[in-house]
């Protein structure tokens, strides 16, 4: 299966706000009422991923799904179709957000994405399933900068 890419850049309904802070790694962002920065970031991502899905016509089935082997981001569907979609959040002027997905990541979101088959009904008249990856940046004023989907990437 080949990979789609659909590009979107600064939608202005887009708009949601972080919460401000300086700075870009991981490990000294500060812990702000039981959420780190870095989870709030990620957050924010998967919401405008999901919003990107449902402006296409898809339905969420489940967000954050757990199974043994991980965490699914979203799972949605549309009419004959159920796609599994793992989210990658930055900040602009940090690497492109898809890069931090290797061959292991890829390998786990196919296995826990099985597991997830396993256990729980698939939804009628599923005819396709898909893995998509979807990158997120956000600028300095964390509004959505561009969203960067690959349809069957996985």
């Amino acid at each position: 299966m080949r990979a789609e890419l659909c590009c979107i850049s600064r939608p202005a309904a887009h708009a949601e706000i972080l919460g401000n802070s300086p700075h870009n790694r991981h490990d000294d962002w500060p812990n702000l009422g039981g959420m780190h920065l870095r989870a709030k970031l990620g957050q924010t991502g998967e919401e405008f991923a999901l919003r990107h899905y449902e402006t296409a016509g898809y339905s969420l089935v489940a967000q954050n799904a757990r199974t043994r082997l991980g965490e699914l981001d979203l799972i949605v569907t549309r009419p004959g179709v159920l796609v599994f979609v793992e989210v990658r959040t930055r900040r602009a002027g940090n690497a492109n957000p898809l890069e931090s997905i290797d061959r292991r990541k890829a390998l786990q979101v196919r296995r826990t994405a099985g597991q997830w088959l396993a256990a729980n009904r698939t939804p009628p008249g599923i005819s396709e399933l898909r893995i998509d990856a979807v990158g997120i940046t956000l600028d300095r004023s964390n509004q959505l900068a561009s969203l960067e989907c690959l349809e069957g990437a996985l």
